[in-house]
Parts: structure tokens; C-alpha cells; sequence
């Protein structure tokens, strides 16, 4: 059903600009939650602390370690069956 202009409230519309502004700082703020999460979880799994941990091509391991990481698809599904959560 079209939009009645004369009953719907006045917008300034979806300019790029503030938008971005807006839009683009939740989204980051967001993607900083997940990572803060992703490896907070990552570092119990791998017996290392969060900021010893590098994300680099959906892969999770130890900075400066030849040892075995676990990737971000698994940290997710592990996060998801065993209904997981990092205080």
C-alpha cells in the first residue's frame, strides 16, 4: 500500500551522509562487540588471553605461535549448540 504524504509524518530522508554517519558508527560498534566476543570465547577454547589472539582470514590463533588456531565458523557454531556467553 503506497505511503498517504499528507498523513505521514515529515522526514529528511536517508541522506548519505548522515546516514553514514549514523548508520555506519552502529555497525562498527556492533562488529567491535562480535570481535570482542568471538575472541573472549577463542581464548578460553585455545587457553589464551583474548588480546594474545589475531583474526586473520576466519581464523583465530595465538599471536606469535606456531600452535593451531580454531577458526571463526567453528568458535560461532561451538557458541551456538552450547549456548556459550563471555562476561
Amino acid at each position: 500500500m503506497p505511503i498517504d504524504t499528507d498523513v505521514s509524518p515529515f522526514c529528511f530522508g536517508a541522506y548519505a551522509s548522515r546516514v553514514t554517519t549514523v548508520a555506519g558508527k552502529a555497525a562498527y560498534l556492533a562488529s567491535m562487540q562480535v570481535r570482542e566476543q568471538l575472541l573472549k570465547l577463542a581464548g578460553s577454547l585455545l587457553e589464551a588471553a583474548p588480546e594474545d589472539l589475531d583474526i586473520q582470514q576466519g581464523w583465530i590463533s595465538v599471536r606469535g605461535s606456531k600452535r593451531a588456531g580454531i577458526s571463526v565458523a567453528e568458535v560461532c557454531k561451538l557458541a551456538m549448540r552450547t549456548k556459550a556467553t563471555v562476561d
